[in-house]
Order: C-alpha cells, then structure tokens, then sequence
C-alpha cells in the first residue's frame, strides 16, 4: 500500500535536515564538497519514495544554499541507490570531500558500525565478512569522508510533539506510546 506524503512534514525535515547540516559541515572550507544523504532502504519501493522524495529537497535546499556542489541519496542495504554507487558519483562530480549523514531516528549497530564500513571509513575483518554474508559491498572514496551523528534524533522529539499536538483531541485521556525497533547487541554502545 502506498505510504501518502504530507507536504508539510517533508518540508520541515528537509529545512532541519539543511541547517544541521550547515552546523555539521562547518569546518575549514572546501571548494567542492558532496553531500551524501543515508537511510536504511526496504525492499518495498513504497517505503523508499518518502526517502527518495526527502533527498530531492535536500539536494534542492543544498545546492540553492551553495555549501555543497553535488548530492546524492543512497540506501545502507535492500534497495538501489546504494552507498558505493552514490560515493563513486559524488567523487566523478568532483567533489573534494563528502558529507555523509545517516538519516536514521538513533544511534544503533547500523549507524556505528555498518554505515561507516560501507562508505569505506572503518574496517574490522568480522564486520567485513557479516557485511559480505549480506551481500552489501563496500565504498573506496579517494577523497576525505566526515561522518555526521546520526539526525533523526535530533529532529524527533520536535515532530513527534507537532504530530501529538496536531491529533490530539483530548489530552488529558490520552497516551503517548513510543516504539522502536532495534538490535539488543548493541544496546550497551547507545544507552544514556
């Protein structure tokens, strides 16, 4: 079934998402730098168009800004672009060095280890073989790679509480459940 998209929502993420990454970015200026968007992927192209869709505005807010002379969107695993594809394209666009931000809601075994493996920035011969076992290659950037946080937290708990606000009809009988998803192998590395 098709995910709908709320203009608006997509909007306030991808104004967030620029001016973090204005934050992020702002060491020593560099002529050419790429910015290179990173979700999770799914296999259903349904779940991956609000990603794509994210990526568009971002390159369109990016590129307008002048802080970044190419973007690209790519997906950790299951789904095309990948992150090897779009790391070889930023560098045959030029760019000098690439901005990789993982759009993912929290810090997780992906985010710490897996994302940095694949852009080729991190290598342990146990996290290469389990990368290989499911079937994700890994990138070989010629040019420096500056890995961001992670950004979904920062942006969550200003739009879960526009969303409560938005739905909410009755406040004083309603509850608020959070639910994630994530790996129990990793959770000493992530616990506050």
């Amino acid at each position: 079934m098709p995910m709908k998209r709320c203009d608006g929502r997509t909007r306030f993420v991808a104004g967030w998402f620029v001016a973090f990454l204005f934050l992020a970015a702002s060491t020593p200026a560099w002529p050419k730098t790429g910015l290179l968007v990173i979700a999770h992927g799914a296999r259903s192209k349904h779940w991956n168009e609000p990603v794509i869709e994210l990526g568009r505005r971002v390159e369109r807010l990016a590129l307008e800004s002048g802080e970044f002379s190419a973007v690209r969107t790519a997906m950790l695993e299951l789904t095309q672009p990948d992150i090897p594809t779009a790391v070889e394209e930023l560098q045959r666009a030029g760019c000098e060095r690439i901005v990789a931000v993982p759009l993912f809601i929290a810090p997780s075994g992906h985010t710490l280890f897996d994302v940095p493996a694949v852009l080729g920035i991190f290598f342990s011969p146990e996290l290469k073989a389990a990368l290989n076992r499911e079937g994700l290659t890994t990138a070989r950037p010629s040019v420096p790679v500056v890995l961001t946080e992670t950004l979904g937290e920062e942006l969550l708990a200003e739009f879960v509480l526009s969303e409560v606000r938005r739905l909410s009809k009755q406040p004083e009988d309603e509850a608020l459940v959070l639910l994630a998803h994530g790996s129990h192998d990793h959770g000493p590395l992530v616990e506050r």
